[in-house]
């Protein structure tokens, strides 16, 4: 039973070009995503540190003092 008309080699590369673009495609939307949620992540960071900082009654400067080990003056 005949299966058909055989594809070239050209039509193959042609259908495996249109696939990479495809998965080219998936890609580049995967790393948008990527970048957002690694954007939403750090701004949800951002946000406990400064309420860690305003609950501890702490400017930016102080708390940088603190990390680096440098006497607090006041």
């Amino acid at each position: 039973m005949p299966r058909g008309k055989r594809r070239t080699c050209s039509e193959k590369l042609e259908s495996l070009r249109g696939e990479i673009e495809e998965v080219e495609a998936q890609l580049r939307e995967l790393k948008a995503r990527e970048r957002e949620l690694l954007r939403e992540k750090r701004e949800a960071e951002l946000g406990q540190l400064a309420q860690l900082l305003e609950e501890r009654n702490l400017t930016p400067q102080e708390a940088a003092q603190i990390l680096d080990g440098a006497p607090m003056l006041q």
